[in-house]
């Protein structure tokens, strides 16, 4: 398609995507607070001078799995470096090496049939399930196929209706979650603009409708294993401000059955 048809598409799905949105969130704390552990394991890939300008100039990203042509004196050597091993481990690049080399690890092959976990345990993608799983000690969640099964992870157990959701939870006060008592629970499904026709492949809108965007809620069960007392959830507007609050008990969250627990993102205070 033409690029600025290309770029429009990218831009509903990406920028008015709360499933992607509330997950720029997480992904920001877990960046600028360290919530997860870096992977173990660093791929080194060495480049020559005349390996970049030689071979590394197109379809480096576009590539699956992503070849990197190597040089090693006179011999072609070519490093595969897969999907995998992008995934779940560090990768360093190293320019203008005397020598072009890499250390790819042997960990399995980019099947898209199994399950990959990273190096420090903390994340898995489950192919097979349809389930990507966070299960770190300041934040836990899954995203995938969750509705009519129930997902345990350290602290927190999932139990939603919703068929398909990204559902996460994190701590607020630095502390593990089987600690916290300040934590924000982002859960989010499909969207579309008002009045939006989709065509059958599910990704271009035709027409492209008009705001305001609409969300379905994520509703279901979240369970903070062993916890007691009492909690108080806010659900929280877009901008952040809490929009309404209820009381629920940690052991028994139940968002989205109701209008008041209505929200992509719930702020959660236990006593």
């Amino acid at each position: 398609m033409p690029w600025s048809d290309q770029s429009l598409e990218q831009q509903l799905v990406n920028r008015n995507n709360p499933m992607l949105m509330t997950q720029n969130v997480l992904a920001s704390r877990i960046f600028r607070e360290g919530l997860v552990a870096p992977a173990k394991k660093t791929i080194t890939i060495s480049h020559t001078k005349e390996g970049i300008f030689k071979n590394y100039v197109r379809d480096l990203v576009m590539q699956s799995p992503v070849a990197f042509p190597l040089e090693r004196g006179g011999e072609g050597l070519a490093a595969v470096l897969t999907p995998r091993a992008v995934l779940l481990h560090k990768l360093q690049h190293v320019f203008d090496a005397p020598e072009g080399t890499a250390n790819v690890p042997l960990d399995g092959p980019s099947d898209f049939d199994g399950e990959w976990r990273s190096d420090t345990d903390e994340f898995a993608m489950n192919f097979r399930g349809r389930l990507f799983t966070v299960n770190a000690p300041q934040v836990q969640g899954a995203a995938g196929a969750l509705g009519g099964r129930t997902v345990r992870l350290g602290d927190v157990t999932l139990a939603l209706d919703t068929p398909v959701a990204a559902v996460f939870l994190v701590s607020l006060d630095r502390k593990p979650l089987a600690e916290s008592r300040h934590m924000l629970l982002l859960a989010a499904d499909k969207v579309a603009n008002t009045g939006r026709i989709m065509e059958a492949r599910g990704l271009k809108a035709d027409p492209w409708g008009k705001a305001p965007v609409l969300a379905e809620i994520v509703a279901g069960k979240i369970e903070l294993a062993g916890r007691k007392g009492r909690a108080t959830v806010h659900a929280l507007d877009p901008t952040g401000q809490r929009r309404t609050s209820y009381k629920a008990s940690p052991d028994n969250l139940v968002i989205g059955r109701k209008p008041v627990q209505a929200s992509l993102w719930h702020e959660i205070e236990i006593e």
